[in-house]
C-alpha cells in the first residue's frame, strides 16, 4: 500500500512493504528530496533490500518509487494535533494521528 500525504505543505510518500520475515515496514519519503542517495538511505535504514547487485537494486528502487507515486492515494494531514481547519471544514487531529512534523521526522 502506498499513500501520498498532501496538504498546502510539502508532499511525502508513505510506502508500506512487507519484508521476507513477514514484518510490515512503513517507508516515508520527502518528495522534495527524492534523489537516489536519499531514497537509498530510507530503504537501507529500514532494512529493505531486493537481493540485486548495486546497479540493479538502484534501478528497482527507482521503478518502485515511480510506480508508487503514480498509484498512491491522497491523504490530507494536519499541521499539528488538536483542532484545525482545511478545505473540508473543521476537524480534530487526535494524538495517534501523524502530523506533518512527525512525517518529516520519519523521512
Amino acid at each position: 500500500m502506498c499513500r501520498l500525504l498532501l496538504d498546502t505543505y510539502p508532499s511525502a510518500l508513505c510506502l508500506n512493504v512487507v519484508k521476507e520475515n513477514n514484518v510490515e515496514v512503513s517507508l516515508f519519503f520527502d518528495l522534495k528530496k527524492m534523489d537516489e542517495r536519499n531514497v537509498k538511505k530510507v530503504f537501507v535504514k529500514s532494512g529493505v533490500y531486493f537481493g540485486f547487485s548495486g546497479k540493479k537494486e538502484e534501478e528497482f528502487r527507482t521503478q518502485l518509487i515511480q510506480l508508487a507515486v503514480n498509484m498512491a492515494g491522497h491523504v490530507d494531514l494536519p499541521e499539528k494535533h488538536g483542532w484545525y481547519t482545511n478545505q473540508d471544514g473543521r476537524k480534530y487531529a487526535f494524538p495517534e494521528m501523524l502530523t506533518w512534523k512527525e512525517i518529516f521526522e520519519l523521512c
